[in-house]
């Protein structure tokens, strides 16, 4: 339900704010499209429901499509609460579907977090942050969460240049958050020497 719900706001949001008129059928006038406040009070109205999934053990597959789809939407509602997930699996021990959990819903909503926006522009600032958390899960004794960290950095691995920008944060023509980014890329090397040597 919460899967159709979400795709049901997706296609609404993209035929009403990106789509071209090909069809004979009449648009809906503008005065009935949804406004950014109806979409954010309506993703706020899920955000309970989605994060009680994304920490379940039996419904962890479509939770992740569903955070995709809001993510996109309003990824800086979304993000932050998985990220907090993701630091309690690691501080839990107890529990450990839960850093498994959270690794594969932050698979899921990689380009939402990594495409810096006016919705979420401190999303590339978490990059490097999450990097250098999942590398507990790097375990030997544990092959089913080892390759499920492996599949999370081989994705956001893709999706960002592992490369020491720092040199470029003293750049005036930088946003703060994209020096924050540079100063942050100076310890992918750091990472990638405690990667090498958990692997």
């Amino acid at each position: 339900f919460l899967y159709k719900l979400s795709l049901s706001l997706v296609t609404r949001i993209h035929k009403e704010r990106f789509a071209e008129e090909t069809s004979w059928l009449s648009l809906q006038s503008a005065s009935n499209h949804l406004t950014d406040d109806q979409v954010s009070e309506f993703c706020s109205i899920l955000l309970p429901a989605a994060m009680d999934l994304a920490m379940s053990k039996r419904y962890i597959e479509p939770v992740r499509s569903i955070l995709q789809l809001l993510a996109a939407v309003q990824p800086s509602l979304f993000i932050p609460p998985l990220i907090q997930k993701l630091q309690q699996g690691i501080d839990t021990l107890t529990e450990p579907h839960k850093f498994t959990a959270a690794v594969k819903c932050l698979s899921s909503v990689s380009r939402s977090l990594v495409c810096p926006g006016t919705l979420f522009p401190l999303g590339p600032s978490h990059i490097v942050p999450l990097f250098t958390s999942v590398l507990p899960g790097i375990d030997c004794n544990d092959i089913k969460k080892t390759l499920l960290v492996f599949q999370l950095l081989s994705i956001y691995a893709r999706l960002v240049p592992l490369s020491d920008l720092s040199a470029y944060a003293s750049d005036p023509n930088l946003t703060s958050e994209e020096n924050l980014v540079c100063e942050q890329s100076a310890t992918f090397k750091p990472f990638l020497l405690d990667f090498m040597d958990r692997c």
